[in-house]
């Protein structure tokens, strides 16, 4: 089944531009997906005036826990690479805060789904 995690996060720490920052974090995901092919694909966004960043990971896995996980650990993968952190991961990461989404064949969201 093909899924797509969404996860807001907040940045902090210093730094000079948000957007940087995000690109580093995009390429490290790049370099995953090039050795995993069940990183299907990925997008980014962010908001400078908040710190805010957003991810969507779409991905080829057996449940949505799996998703969770799997997403998960290479996003913040993805973070530690780039010198970055990410304290309280375990409580306050994925598994609370993303949303997950079924994607049909056509590639359309089919529905949110909720979390275990």
């Amino acid at each position: 089944m093909k899924y797509a995690m969404k996860a807001a996060l907040s940045v902090r720490g210093d730094f000079d531009d948000l957007g940087d920052v995000v690109d580093e974090i995009a390429d490290e995901l790049a370099s995953l997906q090039d050795c995993n092919g069940k990183l299907l694909d990925f997008a980014y966004g962010s908001d400078a005036t908040d710190n805010a960043v957003q991810f969507e990971l779409t991905v080829e896995a057996g449940s949505v826990d799996e998703t969770i996980e799997t997403a998960g650990s290479w996003l913040r993968t993805a973070i530690h690479a780039t010198g970055g952190y990410t304290p309280g991961w375990e409580d306050s990461g994925p598994r609370q805060y993303a949303i997950v989404y079924e994607i049909d064949e056509a590639g359309v969201n089919v529905r949110p789904l909720e979390r275990a």
